[in-house]
């Protein structure tokens, strides 16, 4: 899946038995990439997993995000033995490894718009006759129209304010053009 800026992610670790959290509130750890991490804080937990929130921020941007430790934070998750959890084996061992769950995209870069051109750039229009304007997206795009609305450009032909409807979109070479 893929997330924005203020989503909020829950990552839910599994435990393979009932365990207690007391005391501080723990963190993960999260990669980024380049250099970057995130967190994510502790918040519930439900029969054996322990359930973690991360809220997007603007700029934690990654095609893949990755959990690399576990922090305390002067918490104690102990089982009913009052045993303490082993948090290393949770990063790092077999198919339940948070980090070898992880597919998670972060993209809370707006896409812009790359171009305003005509199909028939440097011609003749008569009055009335229709002009198609594509607008170009840095990325893909979804365009949401609410029914009974219009979606307009606002244009100035020759200091005349007049406005272009939104039509139809089409892909074009993976990116999306509108007008």
């Amino acid at each position: 899946a893929t997330y924005k800026t203020g989503d909020i992610i829950k990552i839910s670790l599994e435990i393979n038995k009932e365990v207690n959290v007391s005391g501080g509130v723990p963190e993960l750890t999260l990669d980024l990439g380049k250099g970057r991490t995130a967190t994510a804080v502790y918040k519930s937990k439900k029969e054996n997993y322990l359930v973690f929130e991360y809220i997007v921020a603007k700029g934690d941007d990654c095609d893949l995000l990755n959990c690399t430790a576990l922090n305390l934070n002067n918490a104690t998750i102990v089982d009913s033995q009052k045993m303490p959890l082993d948090e290393t084996s949770l990063l790092t061992e077999g198919s339940g490894a948070l980090m070898t769950n992880a597919t998670i995209r972060i993209d809370t870069v707006l896409p812009e718009i790359s171009a305003i051109k005509s199909i028939n750039p440097n011609d003749f229009y008569s009055i009335g006759e229709k002009i198609e304007i594509q607008m170009i997206f840095s990325e893909n795009v979804t365009i949401n129209v609410p029914d009974g609305e219009r979606l307009r450009l606002k244009l100035n032909v020759t200091g005349k304010e007049c406005y272009a409807d939104y039509v139809s979109e089409y892909d074009d070479i993976g990116k999306n053009k509108a007008m």
